[in-house]
């Protein structure tokens, strides 16, 4: 590519940022979830026109193979990456220097084709995806049961109240969700049945603990209100998640142009 861009003019030049990570990818048909690859779209977003930045996890397993300088950037805060990540960018053909502050650059990352064979071994041996299902179903579980105790049974206030609570807390978790992980409409949907599930059944478990009632339904009209809740978790966390694929295409198509 430098070549190639030695006899264009500056605004013709085509010049690639690239970001290299280490670390584990889920594949979800063709899509490709995980911190690995959003560390990855994070360094080459930081990265200088033309150049590479790298994990320090990379550089740490190439820099005794390899005659590559790396320049220290220190570490960096990367978007919905929890932890700090140590970066560092490469300098070919000269010695590195004193790293200066690194720019939030707007850019579309590019990814090599990953080895599915490989990567399915990974994910089956990684557990990061079932936590992250697990936080993201069992949190809003915990959230509504504590909600419908307080706004249901202690204050006793309008179940319209609780109802517009349960489908804020879903939408939101299902945003969070697709941020973090980039998963789609069906881990949104299992995500949200589940959290809708768990959570009917322990509000029935509450309301006999503290009422002394039975925990099954006996009425048409309370087994029509526990499936309205648990289909509507489960649709606002669907919502959520379109919402959060809806945010992120109109921001990028804004940065294009």
């Amino acid at each position: 590519m430098a070549r190639r861009n030695a006899g264009v003019p500056p605004e013709r030049r085509i010049q690639f940022r690239i970001g290299i990570n280490f670390g584990d990818i889920i594949i979800d048909g063709r899509d490709v979830h995980g911190d690995g690859v959003n560390v990855a779209a994070r360094l080459e977003a930081l990265a200088e026109p033309g150049g590479i930045c790298v994990s320090g996890r990379v550089r740490e397993d190439v820099q005794s193979k390899f005659d590559i300088a790396f320049e220290d950037a220190g570490e960096q805060q990367l978007k919905n990456i929890l932890h700090p990540v140590k970066v560092y960018r490469v300098r070919v053909g000269g010695p590195a220097r004193n790293a200066l502050p690194l720019a939030n650059k707007s850019s579309i990352p590019i990814f090599p084709a990953p080895d599915h064979d490989k990567v399915n071994v990974v994910v089956a041996r990684h557990p990061l995806s079932l936590r992250l299902f697990v936080m993201y179903t069992i949190t809003p579980v915990i959230v509504l049961l504590l909600a419908h105790y307080i706004i249901i049974m202690k204050l006793d206030l309008n179940t319209v109240f609780f109802r517009v609570f349960s489908l804020l807390l879903p939408i939101f978790v299902g945003f969070v969700l697709f941020q973090q992980t980039r998963w789609g409409l069906g881990a949104a949907l299992l995500s949200g049945a589940s959290t809708g599930i768990i959570s009917v059944l322990g509000m029935l478990a509450i309301v006999r603990f503290i009422d002394s009632d039975t925990f099954v339904p006996s009425t048409l009209f309370e087994w029509q209100e526990a499936v309205e809740y648990a289909v509507g978790i489960t649709f606002a966390t669907m919502i959520g998640n379109v919402v959060a694929r809806a945010t992120e295409s109109a921001l990028s198509s804004v940065r294009r142009h």
